[in-house]
């Protein structure tokens, strides 16, 4: 294998882990298993409630329809032929959920014919999604919008995308993709993923877990106002353990790096 291959692998490598390791967050913490930025342990009651009840269920349709015709990409072959085909679906979602402006824009540049039966696996020519349209009426290649009788639940809808993303996302994985036109398209698909799951989430539940965080320190306020003790005085009464504590982590990470620094490994932003 080429060095260029070996580079290009090890970018993608890093694209796929550093996502996967997101979605795993992501449904952890929608869970209630874990702290957010291991500060704010958020419950699926308090998404809830900063939501209007129809935004969240507009929003799982969106995403279910997503993980529905993400199921049957997961049965194509690995590699090019998968980052073809997401690239594809991307396209057609983000045209079906546009508004009426964004749409109209699309269409003057959609194609004219049904989509392919077949594509190369082995082409590598640039990845180039486009809209397919039957007179004027698109057609989707990947993108299914079945027709859903009930209210979805949000939760579930956010867990099983982020577990069938992983398991698509390891499909990137293969040595097909290590060439210039399909690590492009993978960086093009992961910021469109990043752009319409990760980013609004991630937005969300941060400003969520810091007015926690705010009703929080006000509830302490409330509380050392009414025992009459200070914040100060508070933190005076544990001091000592503060201080040992203090002296026990420097000792601890003096000792690590002393060691470390025998092997020329020291690293200056480890967190001891």
């Amino acid at each position: 294998m080429s060095t260029s291959k070996v580079t290009t692998s090890q970018q993608i490598e890093y694209v796929v882990l550093k996502r996967q390791k997101n979605f795993d967050y992501i449904r952890r913490v929608h869970e209630g298993r874990v702290h957010w930025l291991n500060v704010v342990l958020i419950t699926q009651e308090d998404i809830t409630k900063i939501h209007d009840p129809n935004v969240l269920a507009k929003r799982a349709e969106q995403w279910f329809y997503l993980g529905v015709s993400l199921a049957k990409i997961l049965d194509l072959p690995n590699g090019a032929y998968t980052v073809r085909a997401f690239s594809q679906l991307l396209e057609e979602y983000e045209y079906h959920f546009a508004n009426a402006a964004v749409q109209g824009f699309k269409f003057m540049m959609t194609k004219a014919q049904a989509p392919p039966t077949f594509h190369d696996a082995s082409s590598t020519d640039p990845v180039k999604p486009i809209i397919y349209r039957s007179g004027k009426t698109p057609v989707y290649e990947y993108l299914t919008t079945p027709n859903v009788p009930f209210r979805l639940d949000y939760f579930q809808v956010v867990f099983s995308l982020c577990d069938i993303l992983s398991l698509v996302y390891s499909k990137f994985m293969d040595a097909t993709c290590a060439v210039p036109s399909i690590s492009e398209a993978i960086i093009k698909i992961d910021a469109k993923v990043k752009h319409n799951l990760v980013s609004i989430l991630s937005r969300e539940i941060t400003s969520l877990a810091l007015s926690i965080l705010k009703q929080q320190f006000g509830q302490m306020h409330s509380m050392f106002a009414a025992s009459g003790m200070s914040e100060e005085e508070f933190l005076t009464l544990f001091s000592d353990d503060l201080n040992a504590n203090v002296a026990e982590t420097l000792a601890d990470r003096e000792a690590v790096q002393a060691g470390a620094g025998k092997l020329s490994i020291v690293d200056d932003d480890e967190d001891v």
